[in-house]
């Protein structure tokens, strides 16, 4: 635990903690914005006085949320951490204190997940809110936590990816896979080989949940991708390819720097 929380402190006073509360707040309040944009708008019939608008709001929110956030913030995360390790000695100075390799890559990611966490906490309250200031009626606070924590279930697979490529290939390399899975991930979420993609995983959980299509449309009732069915399928995948992952990308971690 002590590794663990050495980790979290030490990018305490870092731009990812500047990051993890920043961009949950830009999220929210850039849907807030454009819904209130949306509404003004003559040809587009929607009562802001009624349930619409926090349905509205809830629907542009966690699209992009999970269609952008969660590649991109897990793809900036990843290579700001590298990056700090490189400035003090690439991790071979953690070789004196005679930690097993696989633990700090270990450590690392479990920060990693931490500062997600810490992120989606700040996200659900700043959308309660934002959504109390744009939209009428009672607050959907259970389907914003539901969804909320969603999204950061399924997103904890991709932290070891990003932080693979971001520790042997630089940050250019790691953004770009980021983008690549931020693209694919919505593309390939509506559709029936979306558990493939760990980056569609978000996207494709709010269907059922949120109510709304990967393309950012709300979806009508009845429609196919309104199952549920998706919820734990999703997070019981996520949860095995991040044991999975973690593993594999330590011993690759371990052999590289440590060989």
């Amino acid at each position: 635990m002590n590794r663990i929380e050495a980790e979290i402190l030490k990018y305490k006073k870092t731009m990812i903690s500047k990051l993890i509360l920043i961009i949950p707040i830009f999220f929210a309040v850039f849907s807030m914005v454009v819904q209130i944009i949306i509404s003004e708008n003559p040809g587009i019939k929607l009562d802001m006085a009624s349930k619409e608008s926090w349905k509205m709001f809830l629907t542009l929110s966690f699209n992009f949320w999970s269609f952008i956030f969660i590649p991109m913030i897990s793809a900036l995360l990843a290579g700001l951490v590298a990056n700090q390790e490189k400035k003090v000695g690439n991790y071979r100075a953690l070789c004196c204190h005679e930690i097993r390799p696989l633990k700090i890559w270990f450590y690392k990611i479990i920060g990693m997940v931490v500062y997600m966490l810490i992120a989606t906490i700040v996200f659900i309250a700043v959308e309660v809110v934002a959504g109390s200031m744009s939209a009428v009626g009672n607050i959907s606070f259970i389907k914003i936590l539901v969804a909320a924590i969603a999204c950061f279930l399924v997103s904890i697979s991709i932290l070891p990816i990003q932080l693979f490529f971001a520790t042997n290939f630089g940050m250019i390399i790691n953004l770009a896979v980021g983008f690549v899975g931020m693209l694919s991930g919505v593309l390939m979420a509506p559709e029936k080989y979306w558990i493939l993609n760990p980056y569609s995983w978000a996207t494709r959980l709010m269907c059922p949940l949120i109510g709304v299509h990967p393309n950012g449309i709300a979806l009508n009732q009845g429609d196919p991708l309104l199952n549920g069915d998706v919820i734990g399928i999703g997070i019981i995948l996520s949860m095995i390819s991040f044991s999975i992952l973690l593993f594999i990308t330590g011993k690759l971690f371990e052999k590289k720097e440590f060989r």
